[in-house]
């Protein structure tokens, strides 16, 4: 069907041309720098001198190309390097040289990269740090106020497996690897011993088993990561780092860029412009990492191995369930 549309519809009368994304910035750089040069405007300068101004060109990159996909992810030039970022949604992506598909509904996304001949995969958890606000919101009924930090706090006094009590963060549906609209989030396994600290560390492990998803789908096509790089809100707390090492079985990293988008989108501006003759410039020039978390012991990794299979089942049994609950 899909082959159909683009035959019929996306002619070249009906459609723009498809370009790469450096293609079109150096078009336009040719096209409006002299112009903008005998204003006084020169591009280079204005991204080299204005370094507050790197987020206004995010939106240059939507306006230009209508979405996030085209933004590079950080360190992704690197082999056997993963990306994972953490905000509302939570995303793991690899870099590949050539086309790969995943033809089992697994929600997984193929992209064009930025980098010219270079492709992406990527998974998608809907509500990954979506799932921590919720959380928070709905005990700000009982405490208002309370912050990432304090429930951080209160899931460090909680150990790794949450006593047994397993959270699916289905919130929204689910993307990767369900492709699953109906799915909605479930806390398993409640006992009287559970307190509001491991309903916290289970909202956390929770997302950390949904990101494994995607590294193990990841690991289907070869694409297996020596190191994980965190970014997002998640980047800031150690615990959630750790648990991502713990659960995905990789070390994981963060770096000094807290908004991978608008700082992806402003690397690529000026390579565009030719104010930097590679990304691999940009990179080694702005980014720095700062901390590194191993996975630590083997009875940790066992544990989360052993809950990894209950998540996976948990979906498979409830997953006739959820379309009865909709409302």
């Amino acid at each position: 069907m899909n082959r159909i549309i683009v035959r019929h519809y996306c002619t070249e009368q009906k459609c723009p041309p498809v370009e790469q994304t450096l293609e079109t910035l150096q078009r336009l750089v040719a096209e409006m720098g002299p112009k903008l040069k005998n204003i006084g405007f020169n591009i280079p300068e204005f991204i080299a001198y204005r370094p507050p101004l790197y987020p206004l060109l995010l939106g240059v990159i939507y306006m230009l190309f209508g979405t996030e996909a085209m933004i590079p992810r950080l360190f992704q030039i690197l082999v056997g390097v993963l990306s994972c970022v953490l905000g509302t949604s939570g995303v793991v992506m690899a870099k590949t040289d050539d086309v790969k598909l995943d033809f089992e509904n697994r929600g997984l996304h193929s992209f064009c990269y930025s980098m010219p001949g270079k492709w992406f995969l990527m998974g998608c958890t809907l509500a990954a740090g979506g799932s921590y606000q919720w959380l928070r919101e709905a005990f700000s009924v009982i405490k208002p106020n309370m912050s990432f930090s304090d429930m951080n706090k209160l899931a460090e006094s909680v150990p790794p497996g949450s006593e047994g009590l397993l959270f699916l963060p289905y919130l929204i549906g689910e993307r990767t690897p369900h492709s699953d609209p109906m799915a909605r989030g479930v806390f398993v396994g409640l006992s009287y011993r559970h307190t509001a600290a491991h309903l916290i560390r289970a909202v956390i492990e929770g997302v950390a088993f949904s990101q494994k998803d995607s590294v193990e789908i990841l690991k289907s096509f070869s694409l297996t990561g020596k190191t994980l790089i965190v970014s997002g809100g998640a980047a800031k707390s150690p615990l959630w780092c750790q648990v991502l090492a713990d659960v995905t079985g990789i070390p994981t990293q963060t770096t000094n860029i807290e908004d991978p988008a608008s700082s992806g989108a402003a690397f690529i501006a000026g390579v565009g412009s030719r104010l930097f003759r590679s990304f691999e410039e940009v990179c080694e020039r702005f980014i720095r990492k700062l901390a590194s978390f191993e996975p630590t012991l083997e009875e940790v990794k066992k544990r989360y191995d052993e809950k990894y299979i209950a998540y996976q089942k948990a979906y498979q049994g409830l997953k006739e369930v959820f379309p009865l609950l909709q409302a």
